[in-house]
């Protein structure tokens, strides 16, 4: 791997993208992307983390892009099992030839955040739901301008039951936006951004890699949701579809000057399909529009969900440029009797 860059920038201040020069070694044709969830708001966690590098496995694209996998422990339980195939990954809280970053002290250290957590620990332990569990901790226990990013996300991913434990006590990383990239060829240059600058409690990013040749982006948008804009510090969006769109926005503004680039991701957005058996229902379409004027997603011309509790597309492998003959089909709802995410891996084969 040549390079790593950390970038943070503005959500209307989106860099364009330069390609490096780069050695293309490896072959990059197969494309996984999958939603994980591994947040305690979604059951059997441990169960599903148990199972999903064995699933990864069986699918054996040659990249994979892995959401919502934030803690160092849940990063190396995949990436141990997976590296005999995998040996090239790349997330927020990786530096140079695949290594993790030191940590250095635990996402929630202090005693001012020490007393947060506690607080947290005791009046909003019942609760799952990151919305909700923000909530609490700002009614309860005035913790929002204590914890920083990572404690944020590290309690949110974790749990106010297990905050303490996962987030004070344990000197680990926490990979912010969730995203992860494996790939069996060498990642021959790497970047992690944020959306936007300010704090959040689903703070969203993006991973950006030179695979074999290829610029292979690895995001998790916005969540789709109608419920009340409820992120303090980023109320200009006054919606979670609006921050999705310009999330949108921003991915044409990077890789506008890029004539070939892969797109995946959980992108919680996709067209409404009302001739699928069954029908598909749009999910945030203003932006699934948006990122159509400049890629395209194979997948959607299968009309088969990726969610295993709606019937709607959000999950998608999109490129741009490439004008072979794409092939993608669902995979790994369950694996092996055990329901691996909510959400459906999507697996494309893309020819270079």
């Amino acid at each position: 791997m040549s390079s790593i860059n950390l970038i943070s920038g503005g959500i209307l201040n989106c860099p364009a993208y330069s390609k490096p020069n780069v050695n293309g070694n490896g072959i990059a044709e197969t494309f996984l992307a999958l939603n994980a969830k591994l947040v305690p708001s979604v059951p059997n966690q441990d169960t599903r983390l148990g199972k999903l590098p064995e699933a990864l496995l069986s699918v054996d694209a040659d990249v994979v892009c892995l959401n919502q996998i934030f803690h160092e422990d849940d990063i190396q339980s995949v990436t141990n099992a997976v590296v005999a195939k995998y040996p090239n990954v790349y997330s927020s809280i990786h530096g140079l030839n695949n290594n993790l970053l030191p940590a250095g002290k635990s996402p929630c250290s202090g005693w001012r955040t020490f007393w947060k957590l506690l607080c947290l620990s005791r009046r909003c332990s019942d609760q799952t739901d990151i919305e909700y569990i923000l909530d609490c901790g700002i009614e309860k226990c005035s913790a929002w301008s204590a914890l920083s990013q990572e404690c944020l996300t590290c309690v949110g991913t974790a749990g106010p039951a297990n905050a303490l434990a996962k987030c004070v006590f344990s000197a680990k990383n926490i990979n912010v936006a969730g995203n992860m990239i494996l790939s069996k060829a060498p990642i021959e240059n790497a970047e992690s951004s944020f959306y936007v600058t300010e704090k959040q409690a689903n703070r969203r990013g993006k991973l950006i890699v030179e695979i074999a040749g290829r610029t292979i982006a690895c995001t998790n948008m916005q969540q789709a949701s109608n419920d009340i804009y409820y992120e303090p510090d980023t109320q200009y969006f006054g919606s979670f579809a609006n921050e999705n769109l310009e999330q949108a926005k921003c991915i044409n503004s990077e890789f506008q000057q890029q004539s070939q680039v892969i797109l995946m991701g959980d992108l919680e957005c996709g067209p409404a399909i009302p001739s699928a058996m069954p029908s598909i229902r749009g999910e945030h379409e203003p932006s699934y529009d948006e990122l159509t004027t400049q890629f395209s997603s194979p997948y959607v011309n299968l009309g088969i969900t990726t969610s295993t509790r709606s019937n709607i597309i959000s999950t998608h492998v999109m490129q741009k440029g490439y004008t072979g003959q794409d092939n993608c089909s669902q995979v790994l709802g369950y694996y092996d009797g055990v329901e691996i995410s909510t959400q459906y891996g999507v697996k494309c084969t893309i020819p270079s």
